[in-house]
């Protein structure tokens, strides 16, 4: 999880901040011990997030049912992609091997790239180059850190 509002399920790690990178540094070397290469897959919930921990956000407000989201703020929007640059230095510090960054399975990576998904009408939605702004700008945090630490 890269930011507070992404849980999607309880007892879900997290990699927002120096808090968590203890827990993480010990979840990859019991990977390791046993020969296996550490890799951690980070992702935001999105509307499948769970209320119970937080206010639950989305590109757009949405209701599917069984819960609702509200629309990210800009200054939201640009946490959780500062979100993925620091769970991915966090991991790299706490020794995996890897990071996959999830994008499928309706968390927010997708829902931005969606146009049922996306209703934004600002530099965040309606084209597909501005719902492609979201994972283009995620990336290269992750990219930059990655680049820093080599």
């Amino acid at each position: 999880m890269v930011h507070p509002s992404g849980k999607a399920f309880v007892r879900q790690p997290s990699a927002y901040n120096e808090s968590h990178l203890a827990s993480l540094t010990e979840t990859a070397n019991i990977i390791k011990k046993g020969g296996a290469k550490a890799i951690l897959q980070i992702h935001h919930g999105d509307y499948q997030s769970l209320a119970q921990f937080g206010e639950v956000i989305a590109p757009s407000d949405t209701d599917n049912g069984k819960q609702s989201a509200k629309a990210m703020s800009v200054d939201e929007i640009q946490a959780v992609i500062t979100g993925f640059g620091m769970a991915t230095d966090l991991a790299i510090r706490a020794g995996f091997d890897g990071v996959e960054i999830h994008g499928a399975n309706n968390y927010l990576i997708q829902q931005f790239f969606s146009p049922q998904a996306n209703k934004r009408d600002d530099e965040w939605g309606g084209s597909l180059e501005n719902r492609l702004r979201f994972q283009r700008s995620m990336k290269q945090k992750p990219n930059t850190t990655r680049q820093n630490l080599s």
